[in-house]
């Protein structure tokens, strides 16, 4: 079966409503929270198959979703973001089944905008709020890593060191770090990785090769990135591709 509907991909987090299709067991670094729109929604975990109205899946944790007749919404959370760290304590045995009236609230409080934000609720909802940034004093290194953090989609490179960044901030390593997830809700690894996603999918969607697309990214080559791909949503890039190019 074939995937149908469209997908928002973003820093940290990455979104999709429509009908699954096949995908084989695989595990990400992101939690997945999975609703049903018109009925039930199931994943194959370990030997048991899971049916729910709705489920959270923890990160690392090998499943593959069930195709499904109606809709559904897809909720990807990175588990080194300040909600993923939240979500992941709702998590036992790998998984959390969420009830019909939990299901409820969260398709009514779901936004048209799929923005961190606007997805905030959701998460109030599952008992995991997200704790907004702290303040810090420092308004002027507050003001480098700002501009750095919004320059750092449109650089060439994504593969930068933390040290290096953190001397463009002309800050300590360990006060880059303590900034940027205050900014970001994300470490710099995990934030730049879902960066080269981004530019390698959308290069891809405009008629690039996977081969091009990959190694504009700063993946080694196409492989890479189909590697990364399944591993963070258990399906090909082509397949995402072209879920994404429906927004």
């Amino acid at each position: 079966m074939s995937w149908h509907g469209r997908a928002i991909l973003a820093n940290g987090w990455a979104t999709f409503e429509g009908r699954t299709g096949d995908n084989r067991p695989h595990a990400h670094h992101a939690l997945q929270l999975a609703v049903g729109m018109d009925g039930e929604v199931g994943i194959r975990i370990a030997d048991d198959e899971v049916r729910a109205p709705g489920l959270l899946i923890g990160a690392d944790v090998v499943h593959a979703l069930l195709p499904t007749a109606g809709r559904l919404r897809l909720l990807f959370v990175d588990r080194e973001s300040q909600a993923g760290r939240r979500l992941s304590a709702g998590c036992r045995r790998g998984f959390r089944v969420l009830d019909a009236r939990t299901c409820a609230i969260l398709r009514a409080l779901w936004p048209a905008d799929d923005s961190p934000d606007a997805l905030q609720p959701l998460l109030s909802v599952l008992a995991c709020p997200v704790c907004p940034p702290r303040a810090h004093s420092d308004s002027a290194a507050l003001a480098r890593v700002r501009a750095l953090v919004d320059a750092l989609p449109h650089r060439e490179r994504l593969d930068l060191p933390q040290a290096a960044l953190a001397a463009e901030a002309a800050l300590s390593p360990s006060r880059f770090a303590h900034l940027f997830r205050g900014m970001t809700g994300l470490p710099l690894r995990p934030w730049l990785r879902w960066l080269r996603l981004q530019r390698a999918l959308r290069l891809a969607a405009t008629g690039r090769s996977l081969t091009e697309a990959a190694h504009a990214a700063g993946f080694a080559d196409a492989a890479h990135l189909t590697r990364t791909v399944r591993r963070h949503f258990g399906i090909a890039p082509s397949t995402l591709v072209s879920l994404l190019a429906r927004r």
